[in-house]
């Protein structure tokens, strides 16, 4: 899911997207060049032979593709008579037909990930996955992709002009300001939560179709939203004896950004310490990654020493793993990590090396499956490109893209739980009880 507020997901590798549903994924922190754990290709401008400031933009776009994209055989398509095709022979009147034809260039690849970016979606993108405490006006939406590419409404804050306005969970968005999103033709959720920000005060229009199958459209002030940090409650866990009842710490993480670790570990003191938590459960539903090295972060102090996180796979298939460098800081508190259809990209990468270190049950319902890496790369005249860099696989070699993490104990009633009365009744103390060994 990607995040559209400001929280908007960090991570593509996220898409980390689904959309970055979408998001990854995707590391922000290098806001510069929007490097997402992977180095952003430095590449030429074109050749001299091209002349307009149009062809020059296409062909940088052709050049960073070809350089940095994960497929070598570019999904069986001629890179050498794609160049021909949209950079030689390409006849471009303005730079709107120059980024068209970018935009069909990355259709060819097959990879809905892989995109372009205009300069007020790349500026968009690049505020969305700053810091904590930007403001900006929105609607306070958080939105997932569909593997059918419909953009599903996850949450709206309380109190938002989204909330206000009916929009529900669930809820699929068909266009903004009358521009078509998600689905075969349409933008990606990223795009979407462009058109969807704006100046503070000014009205959008959003079609919406609700679980009755129906279209409707509703009109939306934008609003000053605040990113909506990690959050945490306690609740009392009911054993079958007194003896194993369980305080249980909850922390609810929307998306990674690059403050997430941090806040994790501070309200993980909070809970234990204040109010008597014995065990902590990581609430990733509906969180679609971000920031993957966040997520990467946290797992070292999650897990102990010498223990593997991801690999990353590159386009020549090269590995670069990732692993504990001592014992984590919180490394002893039992866990477990409650997971629905929409966690993604770098939400998975953490569950699956919670999972398969044998240091957490993840609990839920099967991910989405985003086990892509992608970059933003700018190009010039403000423009950038998403791209499909690299894989990742779990600890014990999977490949989940497409796949998802399958939860150890699969439970609806903790995925559909809406308040924490309802999530303490589903939930179990020996949901907690870490495995003996990895599990293969």
């Amino acid at each position: 899911m990607w995040v559209f507020t400001k929280r908007h997901l960090t991570a593509m590798a996220a898409c980390c997207i689904m959309l970055f549903a979408s998001l990854f994924l995707p590391n922000v922190a290098d806001t510069a060049s929007m490097r997402f754990g992977w180095p952003t290709p430095s590449v030429p401008v074109a050749s001299a032979a091209v002349s307009s400031e149009e062809a020059r933009t296409v062909a940088e776009a052709w050049k960073v593709l070809g350089k940095a994209y994960v497929d070598q055989t570019f999904n069986g398509v001629d890179w050498q008579a794609t160049r021909q095709k949209f950079v030689s022979k390409g006849n471009y009147k303005n730079m709107d037909e120059a980024y068209q034809g970018i935009r069909d260039m990355c259709k060819l690849l097959g990879d809905k990930y892989t995109r372009f970016l205009t300069p007020a979606q790349y500026s968009s993108i690049t505020q969305l996955y700053q810091a904590s405490g930007v403001e900006f006006g929105g609607i306070g939406v958080e939105m997932t992709m569909d593997t059918s590419n419909t953009i599903i409404v996850a949450s709206t804050y309380p109190g938002s002009p989204a909330e206000r306005a009916g929009l529900k969970k669930g809820d699929a968005i068909k266009a903004v300001s009358g521009v078509q999103v998600g689905g075969k033709i349409g933008g990606t959720a990223d795009e979407a939560a462009s058109l969807l920000r704006g100046t503070v005060g000014t009205e959008v229009a959003v079609t919406v179709t609700g679980f009755g199958g129906m279209n409707r459209d509703v009109t939306v002030a934008r609003e000053v939203i605040n990113m909506r940090p990690v959050t945490a409650s306690v609740v009392d866990v009911a054993g079958e004896t007194a003896e194993e009842n369980m305080r249980v710490g909850i922390l609810r993480i929307p998306v990674f950004s690059k403050d997430t670790s941090a806040q994790v570990l501070e309200l993980i003191d909070s809970v234990r310490i204040e109010k008597g938590a014995q065990a902590i459960l990581l609430d990733l539903r509906g969180n679609v990654g971000g920031s993957f090295p966040t997520a990467v972060d946290l797992a070292k102090e999650l897990l102990p020493q010498d223990q593997t996180i991801v690999y990353a796979v590159d386009r020549n298939g090269e590995r670069s793993e990732y692993r504990t460098e001592g014992q984590g800081s919180e490394q002893a508190i039992p866990i477990a990590v409650l997971v629905d259809k929409s966690t993604a990209s770098a939400a998975e990468v953490l569950t699956a090396a919670l999972q398969e270190n044998g240091r957490a049950k993840v609990i839920g319902e099967q991910t989405f499956g985003k086990g892509l890496v992608q970059t933003i790369a700018p190009l010039q005249g403000g423009a950038a490109l998403v791209i499909t860099v690299s894989t990742y696989e779990t600890p014990h070699n999977h490949n989940i893209n497409k796949v998802g993490i399958a939860p150890d104990v699969e439970n609806d009633r903790c995925v559909k739980a809406q308040s924490d009365k309802d999530l303490a009744a589903a939930l179990s103390p020996t949901f907690f009880q870490q495995s003996s060994v990895n599990v293969l």
